[in-house]
């Protein structure tokens, strides 16, 4: 049907309207989206809190090599701000603990009795924990990541017991 004079009003107007429905549709899928939350950082005592209880040591590495694990061989106790490890039951080492969550990788300070420093990582995921720890008693050692490598101690450990 051809157009008449009087229909161009008309079209225009559809056309008017089409373009604005597109326009916005398009300005819509280009909306700005809301960054996302930041991850809650926990403190401290509440990662402490986290690591209470007793870890068997499932894997272990010394630089690059992996070391032969035994099954409840060697084990870690979390007490209050203290490490313990025991080796066939029997306690070996000691040390108080102090964490800085809010680091990445998050950050672990073993200290012994006798005042030697260990700087380290660790990771957390549910009921297994991964520490990493430098030979080194500097700061500027401090493992970076979770991975074995030169210069540190790799532990993976597995919860046994949790202390309430």
């Amino acid at each position: 049907m051809p157009t008449t004079t009087n229909d161009r009003p008309r079209l225009h107007e559809r056309a008017s309207r089409i373009g604005f429905v597109v326009a916005a549709l398009v300005s819509v899928g280009f909306a700005p989206v809301p960054p996302p939350k930041p991850r809650k950082v926990p403190t401290a005592e509440e990662e402490l809190k986290r690591l209470q209880g007793t870890w068997e040591v499932a894997e272990h590495f010394i630089g690059d090599g992996q070391v032969k694990v035994r099954e409840r061989e060697t084990t870690f106790a979390f007490q209050g701000a203290g490490l313990s490890c025991y080796s066939r039951g029997s306690a070996r080492s000691s040390w108080s603990v102090a964490l800085r969550p809010e680091k990445s990788p998050r950050a672990m300070d073993l200290r012994d009795g006798e005042g030697k420093f260990w700087p380290g990582a660790y990771g957390l995921e549910g009921d297994r924990l991964t520490v990493s720890l430098s030979y080194s008693a500097r700061e500027e050692d401090r493992p970076t990541n979770l991975k074995p490598g030169r210069g540190h101690l790799v532990f993976v450990l597995k919860r046994i017991k949790k202390t309430p």
